[in-house]
């Protein structure tokens, strides 16, 4: 079995990996928050027309067999264009598909559509129901008759049973679904979740490759961590690692992703990763995080494993950060810059955290074009980090340039409200304007 994993792993690791890379790179300037929508119906005119006319039908009981079909896909053309934003159109679409059911009341998709429906508004207790309903319908009128209902069907159903935590239940019906056809990439997804709370991590971890090979885009933060956590159960802890730095890279404001991959890099003895991983998660996610007593505490704990392994290398690179901390402190920042250069050049590998350091030195010596330049590297190598755009709207106001200071306040405000140093910022200036 696990050889089979180690397949799909180095499918994963040359392909998957590189994609994740790419997409965050090619998106790294750009404002990733959508703007606010508008709750105003945004059908055209003949839309609005269609669903007024199948609202208005009372009864199929003189329509030919020719006349349903076509009334049955003028519901699923109207339905499938409100779907999608379904937060928006709900009434609209409720009344819809309710409607739908009474004039097809044996017609499978009619349940899909209100299944469908109440998933996307996250009920899935409601959208459980209508889609078991489905299972025993036919499909009369449906153009579409291949098997990406029956995925579907089985995938909400299992999201259902996990969202009420009966595991097993969930595992069953995501293999119905997973045997149904490989065409989409959640039930996957689902299912490598479901088998880490089974403790199954070689299915988990199998499922949760399939589900990023097909569509990575889909991974959330969680299944970066599940996946990861099933690889380090099978053995393969350096996999974990290259997934868990992926997930640092696509989701850096994600509590815990810094805190996972510190526990990876402890078990392969990188006691100098794991200390700058814990650093990174404490400082990111602060005192309101869950993680921050724990990171605290595992920082501690490397830093004595750091002390009494004496490796040359990690004592330098280490020494270096507790002087910078210790000058720092002391106001020596011509000292501190010296050895937290000294700490970057000896690690020699991308640390977002040391840039940090190096950047806020830059601050306090009031090197404002020295610290815009090292900014720009954080936000080169690692895009989309909050706390990157709050240092860079600090500088820009400190050199009187306000538009561009708000503009990075902006940023890091959309891409992580409720940060604690956007927090910070954000009753700072509240203050200022008292």
């Amino acid at each position: 079995m696990k050889s089979n994993i180690m397949i799909f792993v180095f499918i994963f690791l040359f392909g998957v990996i590189n994609v994740l890379n790419v997409c965050a790179q090619e998106n790294q300037r750009e404002n990733i928050v959508q703007p606010p929508r508008s709750t105003e119906l945004e059908l055209k005119y003949e839309d609005e027309e269609l669903a007024d006319n199948l609202l208005g039908i009372e009864s199929l009981k003189n329509y030919d067999e020719k006349t349903r079909k076509s009334t049955f896909n003028e519901f699923q053309k109207i339905i499938g264009s409100l779907i999608a934003r379904a937060e928006r159109e709900s009434a609209l679409l409720n009344a819809l598909c309710e409607k739908e059911i009474s004039l097809f009341p044996d017609e499978k998709k009619s349940y899909i559509d209100i299944a469908t429906y109440y998933y996307k508004l996250k009920n899935y207790e409601k959208a459980s129901q209508y889609a078991k309903k489905s299972i025993d319908k036919k499909n009369s009128y449906s153009e579409n008759k291949d098997n990406i209902n029956e995925i579907w069907v089985y995938t909400i159903i299992g999201q259902n049973y996990l969202h009420e935590k009966k595991f097993e239940d969930a595992y069953e019906n995501f293999k119905k679904a997973i045997i149904a056809g490989k065409k989409i990439s959640l039930p996957y997804y689902l299912m490598g979740n479901t088998c880490y709370k089974l403790k199954k991590y070689v299915e988990s971890a199998n499922a949760y490759t399939v589900g990023f090979t097909m569509e990575p885009n889909d991974a959330q933060p969680v299944d970066f961590f599940f996946f990861a956590i099933s690889l380090h159960k099978n053995g393969l802890t350096k996999k974990a690692e290259d997934l868990l730095k992926a997930g640092c890279y696509r989701y850096p404001n994600a509590v815990g992703m810094y805190m996972n991959l510190g526990y990876v890099y402890l078990e392969q003895d990188k006691l100098i990763e794991s200390y700058l991983a814990f650093q990174t998660e404490k400082l990111l996610f602060g005192p309101d995080s869950t993680f921050y007593k724990p990171a605290d505490y595992n920082i501690g704990m490397v830093a004595d494993l750091i002390n009494r392994r004496k490796n040359s290398r990690e004592m330098k690179i280490f020494n270096n950060i507790v002087n910078w901390d210790k000058f720092s402190g002391e106001t020596k920042y011509e000292q501190a810059l010296a050895e937290i250069l000294s700490a970057k050049k000896e690690f020699a590998a991308n640390s977002w955290i040391i840039n940090l350091f190096i950047e806020q030195t830059y601050m306090k010596l009031k090197k404002y074009n020295e610290a815009l330049s090292i900014l720009d590297e954080m936000d080169r190598m690692n895009p989309n980090v909050s706390h990157t755009y709050l240092e860079l709207g600090l500088v820009y106001a400190l050199l009187n340039n306000k538009e561009k200071s708000a503009e990075f306040y902006k940023k890091a405000y959309n891409l992580d409200p409720v940060n604690w140093k956007v927090k910070e910022m954000l009753l700072k200036k509240n203050k200022d304007k008292e």
